[in-house]
């Protein structure tokens, strides 16, 4: 078993958090379990510590990629 932290901008439903976890789960190849943090630094989304990687899946991180990906077409 693979414990990790899920911080997360506001609420997340029960149901969700146990999707994130399976994801998770499937991606390691071992059941993660994720003890849920509020960051009020999040403006959406979440990041994830898991297995001594973080995963980030903010509002701010998907802001970053669109636009290296717009610069990237210049």
């Amino acid at each position: 078993m693979i414990n990790g932290v899920l911080y997360v901008a506001g609420p997340f439903e029960p149901g969700d958090i146990g999707q994130i976890e399976r994801h998770f789960s499937a991606l390691l190849g071992d059941q993660v379990t994720l003890k849920v943090r509020r960051d009020e630094a999040l403006i959406g989304g979440f990041m994830a510590m898991v297995g001594g990687k973080v995963y980030d899946a903010s509002f701010l991180a998907n802001v970053r990629d669109i636009k290296r990906h717009m610069l990237d077409k210049e």
